[in-house]
């Protein structure tokens, strides 16, 4: 695709799409996450385990709040280093071609810009998953029947 974008457009539009969009997942998830005590009050099952399922979301609810913000607070900044890449592959169009499904750079120093921008969206990725598997490990279980 990168090989077709002249002039990367095509790439700054779905940038520019996506950097949209996150304030209003990140408001819908947030959302979400303030109706949890609802949805567990019409669930179908005994009082007691309604009542333990609210008290821990009660007990959770500022670290998970901020997990999720932290989550998006990511999201944020993986655009923006995808940003810097287009930018950078703009800034150099000449110094670097697509190669099927490789870019290949004709100067180091853009190379290593590259990866370091990679490195960057790779490390924000793995913290983003990271909190969401702590979210995962941490959520309410409900007894099995």
């Amino acid at each position: 695709r990168l090989a077709r974008d002249s002039g990367l457009i095509e790439s700054r539009l779905i940038l520019e799409q996506a950097e949209k969009l996150v304030p209003d997942y990140r408001q819908q998830s947030l959302d979400v996450l303030d109706e949890m005590p609802s949805l567990v009050r019409s669930l179908t099952i005994s009082e007691p385990e309604k009542a333990k399922i609210l008290q821990a979301l009660t007990d959770s609810r500022a670290a998970s709040n901020e997990k999720l913000r932290r989550v998006w607070d990511l999201e944020t900044q993986i655009l923006h280093e995808f940003g810097l890449m287009i930018t950078l592959l703009d800034d150099n169009r000449q110094f670097w071609y697509a190669d099927r499904n490789e870019l290949k750079f004709g100067r180091n120093a853009d190379l290593t810009r590259f990866h370091q921008h990679q490195d960057t969206v790779n490390r924000l990725a793995r913290e983003q998953e990271r909190l969401a598997t702590q979210s995962l490990a941490a959520m309410p279980q409900a007894p099995l029947r």
